[in-house]
């Protein structure tokens, strides 16, 4: 197994146990989210900032401040940034 492939399995799973502990639905509608369509909202200010930061660094970030997000869908994320 590649260094690669490991990586992306930990990814994986690290996604899944957030996506889980934040509910596993959107904050806002309530539609049930997996790790590919859950996205993680800013609700308080972090060190990251922008979009689509690179996987690692939002997901260390979500682990570390974790009442600073809210889980939503792609929809509901686009129109809080709004």
């Amino acid at each position: 197994m590649t260094e690669r492939s490991v990586f992306c399995l930990w990814y994986r799973s690290v996604r899944n146990s957030l996506v889980k502990f934040f509910g596993g639905k959107c904050g806002a509608c309530d539609m049930k989210l997996n790790r590919t369509t859950a996205q993680f909202a800013h609700l308080k200010p972090t060190q990251i900032t922008g979009r689509g930061r690179g996987s690692w660094e939002r997901l260390h970030d979500v682990m570390a401040n974790p009442t600073s997000y809210a889980l939503l869908c792609y929809h509901c994320h686009r129109e809080f940034d709004q």
